[in-house]
């Protein structure tokens, strides 16, 4: 995926720079934080990296001015993945070693590998060791499918090959066509907000944030968060006669928003003024 040498809006390039200096560290404490938290399980570990790696692309592609570009691509992403799961069938090649269908390609894999080849060419392109943790990651992300037997090594290389195909090739018409539509989406929220008023907007507004800023006086805030859960427990009430007969009980819910995948959330507010911006949100709830 094509990327700029420097952001030009000074907000993003502040980010950037800072992004790029923490880059070794950052993946390292990663690293150490998803195996701490994943209790040495492969396939946990394996599922943490392959989202906590495409989510750390986003946010560089966002600081380097590129978040459309990799939003769009993500999507692309998406759809080769999941065409061939659903539409081979029973074919020996989309068949798990488990017996299951839609294993190809592995898209744990192919996500992981796109995260990461997209980090290595932006936030940690001038750090050879911190791109090599990061293709670890990804290269773990595929190994640990084989071990769950949820994929073959053809369908882990499969994947592979497609999360990196899809940051290297030139597929400019694709993001052309795609900024547009973008940008057309744009201008129709921000024609709403002209008829609802700021404060409805904001409910309305959407990822605006991931493009470039439109004005000079535009800001940009970039958030990570977590959370807790706390709904409250059930009672459940009923009657059955062919079997137990009446019951009432208490049901609980226990929702371990810190267990792997942890309760997270990113979020990106391009502010036009002090009082009204839009924002994206991607959220992971448990």
């Amino acid at each position: 995926m094509s990327v700029e040498s420097q952001p030009q809006n000074p907000i993003r390039r502040f980010l950037f720079r800072r992004l790029r200096r923490v880059g070794l560290v950052g993946m390292l404490c990663l690293v150490v934080f998803i195996l701490v938290l994943s209790g040495r399980d492969p396939e946990k570990i394996g599922d943490n990296f392959q989202i906590a790696l495409p989510l750390l692309g986003l946010g560089c592609a966002i600081a380097d001015g590129g978040g459309v570009q990799y939003f769009g691509r993500y999507l692309l992403l998406e759809v080769f993945i999941k065409t061939p799961k659903n539409t081979l069938g029973d074919a020996p090649i989309n068949l798990r070693p488990n017996g299951s269908d839609q294993g190809f390609p592995s898209g744990h894999t192919a996500v992981a590998t796109f995260g990461a080849s997209a980090l290595a060419q932006s936030c940690l392109r001038e750090s050879r060791t911190a791109q090599a943790v990061a293709v670890i990651a990804a290269g773990f992300t595929g190994a640990s499918r084989i071990s769950a037997e949820k994929h073959n090594i053809w369908q882990v290389l499969a994947g592979a090959v497609l999360g990196w195909l899809m940051t290297v090739l030139p597929l400019s018409a694709y993001d052309r066509g795609f900024r547009a539509i973008w940008d057309g989406i744009g201008r129709g929220l921000r024609r709403i907000a002209g008829l609802l008023g700021p404060g409805s907007a904001a409910v309305m507004a959407g990822a605006l944030l991931l493009g470039d800023a439109s004005s000079a006086k535009a800001e940009m805030s970039l958030d990570l968060y977590t959370g807790w859960q706390t709904a409250p427990h059930s009672r459940v009430e009923g009657d059955d006669p062919a079997g137990v007969g009446p019951f009432n009980f208490l049901a609980g819910w226990e929702g371990r928003p810190t267990a792997m995948p942890p309760h997270y959330g990113l979020r990106g507010i391009y502010w036009r003024n002090e009082r009204f911006g839009w924002f994206a949100d991607f959220n992971h709830t448990k």
